[in-house]
């Protein structure tokens, strides 16, 4: 036993009265997608592999280039549960798992009733988040081919921003449309663009 020393009093009671506190916290509402027939299922499926085909793998998958590291080898899609996935195939260059491949999503439509799709994108922290709703097929594959957030992971580095000046609204508009939707969804980051170096042109 010692003694002579004196030992700092817990903080039990401090912390229980902290935890019995109530806090108003927001929850964000994930609205369960429709049952889509035989013939919309088909339908969509049909759509979304065309866009595939026809306007993402070309812009941002013309050919594969391997790395030592995770490389992308194809763009693809899935249905599952009314929702259609649009997703990378990665491939490892690295020694201890060379070969290896995986899949990682980066955008998706709810089917929400004929013609009818909310759509949503892929955080960093693996959490799909709410971006638009309400929106027909045409107008949800036209809106993942145009704004910046939904598109895939290569446009960081490889993908040309002058490209998105032809859209018919600005990002900023788009952006407070997006957010006035779902005042959570996050904004559009703006590009950032290289310097020049002095003297370059």
């Amino acid at each position: 036993m010692l003694s002579g020393v004196r030992l700092p009093a817990g903080r039990g009671g401090e912390g229980r009265r902290l935890a019995s506190k109530k806090q108003w916290m927001q929850k964000r509402v994930t609205l369960r997608p429709g049952k889509a027939s035989d013939a919309h299922k088909h339908a969509i499926v049909t759509a979304c592999e065309r866009f595939i085909a026809d306007i993402l793998k070309p812009r941002f998958l013309p050919d594969i280039r391997p790395t030592e590291w995770n490389y992308v080898v194809d763009i693809h899609g899935a249905w599952h549960a009314g929702r259609y996935r649009f997703m990378q195939r990665y491939r490892s260059g690295m020694a201890h798992c060379l070969g290896a491949e995986f899949d990682t999503p980066f955008a998706r439509i709810d089917y929400m009733g004929p013609d009818n799709f909310n759509i949503h994108w892929m955080r960093h922290t693996g959490q799909w988040w709410p971006v638009y709703r309400g929106k027909t097929l045409a107008e949800a594959l036209h809106i993942l081919q145009t704004d910046p957030v939904l598109l895939p992971f290569r446009r960081l580095s490889e993908y040309q921003y002058d490209e998105f000046q032809a859209i018919d609204r600005p990002l900023s508009e788009r952006t407070a449309g997006r957010c006035a939707i779902f005042p959570h969804a996050p904004a559009s980051p703006a590009p950032v663009l290289p310097t020049p170096m002095n003297g370059a042109t």
